[in-house]
């Protein structure tokens, strides 16, 4: 069975295996955007979400881990976290540690 309707998504971190952040997205940062990022990890990483409103400075970000509604501004488990970015302009995710395996991160964004 297909999608009935999809949405595009796009590929920031694509099975890396070095600590870097990704190329930024843009957004839009109207009241209620919002940016779902899909973590997958096949080793030990962390990865810290990040948002920026000159694509200059960038700061961690809370996001919320869709399946438990728990708030952080990093992760190491698979999962599907939401990033509010009422504000701001730009949203990476950043490998800010790694021992081992890849990382791989998808993200779509929703305008308000």
């Amino acid at each position: 069975m297909g999608l009935i309707d999809t949405t595009d998504y796009v590929t920031l971190l694509s099975a890396v295996t070095a600590t870097g952040a990704s190329t930024p997205l843009a957004v839009d940062g109207t009241i209620g955007g919002a940016t779902v990022m899909e973590c997958t990890f096949t080793g030990t990483a962390t990865v810290t979400f990040q948002a920026s409103v000159n694509g200059t400075d960038w700061y961690s970000v809370q996001a919320e881990r869709l399946d438990n509604g728990d708030f952080a501004a990093t992760t190491s488990t698979d999962g599907l976290y939401r990033i509010e970015h009422t504000g701001q302009n730009a949203v990476r995710a950043n490998v800010t540690a790694r021992t081992d395996g890849a990382i791989t991160v998808r993200a779509a964004s929703q305008t308000g």
